[in-house]
């Protein structure tokens, strides 16, 4: 079934929100907004999918940032880029996951 209007634009606002800094508060919470919501699936797997992507990016770019005296900040670039990227994905109706957890709360 494709996805609507609306899920698209809630599960693209997953991804994107790194951008604007709010990378681990958007996603969780649109996640549990349509996690048991009938007809809901699309965004709640794009909320999933950016809510673990998310913390797993910041824990490694705050680790490493921490070992290279902030050097590996440059990180944030390529992670604003795949987010970006996931975000037109969702946004055009992809089921697409980031690499590595494409499967991760995808129904079915």
């Amino acid at each position: 079934m494709e996805p609507d209007s609306n899920n698209r634009l809630m599960a693209a606002i997953s991804h994107a929100s790194s951008v604007a800094g709010l990378a681990m508060f958007v996603p969780v919470v649109l996640w549990l907004v349509h996690r048991n919501k009938p007809g809901s699936e699309f965004a709640a797997y794009h909320a999933l999918q950016a809510t673990v992507f998310h913390c797993a990016a910041f824990a490694l770019i705050l680790v490493t940032a921490f070992c290279t005296f902030g050097l590996s900040t440059v990180l944030l670039l390529p992670w604003f880029a795949l987010d970006l990227w996931m975000a037109w994905r969702a946004y055009h109706g992809e089921w697409a996951g980031y690499p590595g957890m494409a499967g991760l709360g995808r129904p079915g």
